[in-house]
C-alpha cells in the first residue's frame, strides 16, 4: 500500500489495469484509491476497482486477473457492489 501514497504509482497502476482488463471489454472506470495511514501501518493490500459495459466483461477480466501475479503482487479479484464501488470513488 505504501508504493500508492504516490500519484504517479496509482495513475501507472490504474493505467496498466485498464490496458489488461479492456481485453475483454469496454472499461467505464478505474479506481486505485489511495490507501488510508492505517493501510500502511497494517500491510494492507492495496485496491484496484474496475467498472465494465457489460457483466461478460467483467468475468472474462476476473478469470484472466485472479489469483494472477501483477508487478510482482498476487492478484485477488472480486465482484463488489455498486456501493462499495462509489464508496470507493468518493474517497480516491
Amino acid at each position: 500500500a505504501e508504493t500508492l501514497l504516490s500519484g504517479r504509482e496509482r495513475r501507472d497502476l490504474r493505467h496498466d489495469v485498464e490496458d489488461e482488463c479492456a481485453k475483454f471489454g469496454a472499461v467505464i472506470r478505474v479506481l486505485v484509491p489511495t490507501p488510508s495511514d492505517e493501510d500502511v501501518d497494517k500491510r494492507r493490500p492495496s485496491k484496484a476497482y474496475v467498472r465494465f459495459e457489460l457483466v461478460d466483461s467483467a468475468k472474462g477480466a476476473f478469470q484472466l486477473m485472479h489469483g494472477r501475479t501483477f508487478g510482482g503482487r498476487r492478484v485477488e479479484a472480486r465482484y463488489v457492489s455498486e456501493k462499495e464501488f462509489e464508496d470507493a470513488d468518493s474517497k480516491k
